[in-house]
């Protein structure tokens, strides 16, 4: 794991500037961009679909109005067979029926920007690593230096999707349409009778 102070300190580093000791309290103008830097990079890489920041079976319960509302944190929420099912303003809203009550709770896949201390280390790693490059560059320009923040980088990237793939479990045979696309008229899961 790594924490957010290491990863400020991994940007700092990169630039060439000291290390800060607490994210509490007044920053310097240096330590506030880094930090602020690593959030965007974050809720960029969040808004990414892996395996760590989706849930595919989650509920959201109603309140007492009948409403359905959602974490802030919260940035995609699909229903399936409800497609008109949309977040509208931290609540969901049923565009088909045009209303924001619902009788019963509403289960769908969620899909998250984590907070920091809930991505998985590898996530930590890349992130961080990423805004160490991001920051270099937008300070100090382009140079062998940018060039080795740039490896790391990747190196970070290849690790989680290492992770991510390991956890997930991918399979060609999820994707249905998978081998149409190849060429082949037979779908898994169907039988000859329902060729294309």
């Amino acid at each position: 794991m790594i924490s957010e102070l290491q990863a400020v300190n991994q940007m700092l580093a990169a630039q060439g500037l000291s290390p800060i000791n607490s994210l509490e309290g007044k920053l310097s103008k240096d330590a506030t961009t880094a930090k602020n830097m690593l959030d965007q990079v974050r809720r960029q890489v969040g808004m990414e679909i892996w395996s760590w920041n989706v849930d595919p079976n989650y509920t959201l319960s109603k309140n007492e109005l009948g409403e359905v509302p959602y974490p802030s944190n919260l940035v995609r929420f699909s229903v399936p067979h409800a497609g008109y099912i949309q977040m509208v303003n931290g609540r969901l809203y049923d565009r088909a029926n045009k209303t924001y009550i619902f009788k019963s709770a509403v289960t769908g896949e969620a899909h998250f920007v984590l907070e920091w201390s809930d991505q998985p280390p590898e996530a930590q790693n890349y992130v961080a690593t990423r805004a160490a490059r991001v920051a270099y560059e937008q300070f100090l320009g382009t140079d062998e230096t940018r060039q080795q923040l740039f490896i790391e980088e990747q190196t970070a990237l290849r690790q989680m999707e290492q992770r991510d793939a390991e956890v997930a479990r991918y399979n060609m045979l999820d994707e249905s349409t998978l081998p149409h696309f190849h060429g082949s008229s037979i779908l898994p899961g169907y039988s000859r009778k329902h060729q294309f």
